[in-house]
């Protein structure tokens, strides 16, 4: 068993994780874990299993807290991104959802990023709020968007083949503690992203709130963006199918 990120499926299904990581694809957390729970989901988990002989439990999934904006200037909509220079993770899907807003995309490493932000090689960055306050990046950045742009998570992973070798009392069992363990952790996520907000503004951000920003105007510019770059590689008709599931 092996509890880690969507890693695998970006290996197993790359066309369908470019489109996992595009910004603003998913309203909530809630809309993350009807995905994961759909035929889409079920579907995918199955090419897992068939390509690499694992199996992701997608009944719960553990949540990461979403990822916000970051930068030296307040930013309440993609007008504001004109000149930014942005460091985002090497992902494909996260690096063009980023350019098409305008701004300057930089991958920068992780381990970098701080003395990146600090010498100005970049401006604005995004990240989880546990991940900003891990890196100290609160010292480097004045301003915090509450842009939410992007829900992601952790699977527990099986080797199908030793988990096909369990009774069927032993896999519920496995499933029980799964569900109550990962319930537990995504209220203390979301717990603590409350507590890393009041910290963060202590320590002299400046929160920039959903209810300022113009997040309609973000996704206005990426979201056909990407879907007229990526027509060739996305499933047919995988982003409707995905929105549908916030109704």
């Amino acid at each position: 068993m092996l509890l880690n990120a969507e890693m695998l499926f970006n290996w197993a299904v790359p066309e369908w994780m470019e489109l996992f990581n595009m910004a603003f694809i998913f309203e909530d957390q809630q809309h993350l874990q009807k995905f994961w729970e759909s035929d889409m989901g079920k579907d995918l988990g199955q090419m897992l299993i068939e390509k690499y002989g694992v199996r992701a439990y997608l009944d719960t999934i553990a949540l990461r807290g979403p990822r916000y904006l970051t930068a030296n200037k307040e930013i309440k909509s993609v007008a504001d991104m004109a000149g930014v220079k942005l460091r985002t993770p090497n992902n494909a899907g996260v690096i063009a959802s980023w350019q098409a807003t305008g701004a300057n995309v930089t991958p920068v490493a992780w381990g970098e990023l701080f003395g990146a932000l600090q010498s100005g090689i970049v401006n604005a960055q995004e990240n989880p709020l546990a991940n900003i306050d891990q890196a100290g990046l609160y010292q480097v950045q004045s301003y915090l968007m509450q842009t939410e742009h992007q829900y992601t998570n952790y699977f527990m992973y099986f080797n199908d083949a030793w988990y096909q070798t369990l009774t069927a009392e032993q896999q519920a069992i496995i499933s029980e503690a799964i569900d109550e363990g990962f319930k537990w952790h995504n209220e203390q996520v979301n717990a603590e992203d409350e507590q890393f907000l009041k910290s963060f503004q202590e320590k002299g951000m400046t929160l920039v709130t959903k209810d300022q920003i113009d997040i309609d105007s973000f996704k206005e510019k990426i979201i056909p963006a990407l879907l007229e770059e990526n027509k060739d590689l996305y499933p047919e008709g995988a982003y409707e199918k995905i929105q549908a599931l916030k109704d």
